[in-house]
Order: structure tokens, then C-alpha cells, then sequence
């Protein structure tokens, strides 16, 4: 809100100017539209008033947004503790368990396509990295691994 502020303090020091050098009463010409300084300097106190207004509601906004994320966080692990004893009480698939305002965990099914392309990829990996049933090939598994040398 600095904008606000800054605004805020440019507004008053047009109010100050006023009331120091016009006569609350003297017309002005505006815009081609003859106003009187206090109507002015009315509308620039409603606006000043306005703007406090907004600051404070955004002080306000700021504090219940800070409780609201702190209280979320509570519930969350109450919600996360409830769900796993009414799962346990009740089971999952159970109607009683849906009464609470839970749905079952979704198994995730996996295609014959993703299980043909993750041992794809395994194999790739084992093959770039040399590997042959657990062990690595090329002799490093038995010198390097076991800590010897042959000096």
C-alpha cells in the first residue's frame, strides 16, 4: 500500500495548500466548472478517509489471512489423523467411511504399455552403468569395490 501512502500524502499537502492560500468560501475554476474550495477540499478528505479505510482493511485481511493458514494447517493434520482412523475403524470401501466426507484412495493402474517401457528404461540404465545381476562388470566390482590394488 505505499502507493496509498503516497498518494495519501500528496492529497494533504493539496488540502494544506488550499486551506493556507483560498478562503474556504472563494470559487475556483475547474475544468471549465466553478467550485467552491471547501467542496474541494471535502472531496479530498473523503478520499483521505477512503484510503485509510483501505489500509486498515488490509491490515486486518493480512492478520486473518496469517490465523487462516496457521488454522489450515491444524486441521489438515486432524483431517489426515481422522481419515486414517475412520480407514482403520470402518475400511475404506466401507459407506460409513463416505458419511465422513472421505473417498477412497484411487489404486493406480498401471498399462502393460508403462510396464514394458519401465523395463525398458531399467535395463537401459543397467546397461549404461555396467551392471550384470547386481554386480558390476569390467573388473571393477572385484578390485575397486574390495578395496585392493595391484601395485
Amino acid at each position: 500500500m505505499k502507493v496509498n501512502l503516497i498518494l495519501k500524502g500528496q492529497l494533504q499537502a493539496m488540502v494544506a495548500g488550499l486551506k493556507t492560500h483560498f478562503s474556504p468560501k472563494q470559487t475556483v475554476l475547474l475544468d471549465g466548472v466553478s467550485v467552491h474550495v471547501s467542496d474541494v477540499i471535502k472531496q479530498y478528505e473523503t478520499f483521505i478517509t477512503l484510503l485509510d479505510a483501505i489500509a486498515t482493511a488490509n491490515d486486518d485481511w493480512r492478520r486473518l489471512v496469517q490465523r487462516q493458514r496457521g488454522a489450515a494447517l491444524s486441521i489438515k493434520m486432524t483431517t489426515t489423523g481422522l481419515r486414517g482412523l475412520e480407514a482403520n475403524r470402518f475400511g475404506e470401501s466401507s459407506k460409513t467411511f463416505g458419511e465422513f466426507g472421505f473417498q477412497p484412495r484411487k489404486a493406480s493402474k498401471r498399462t502393460f504399455a508403462s510396464k514394458v517401457h519401465a523395463i525398458e528404461k531399467e535395463r537401459a540404465t543397467k546397461a549404461s552403468r555396467h551392471v550384470v545381476n547386481g554386480a558390476l562388470v569390467n573388473g571393477l566390482a572385484n578390485g575397486a569395490a574390495n578395496g585392493s590394488s595391484h601395485a
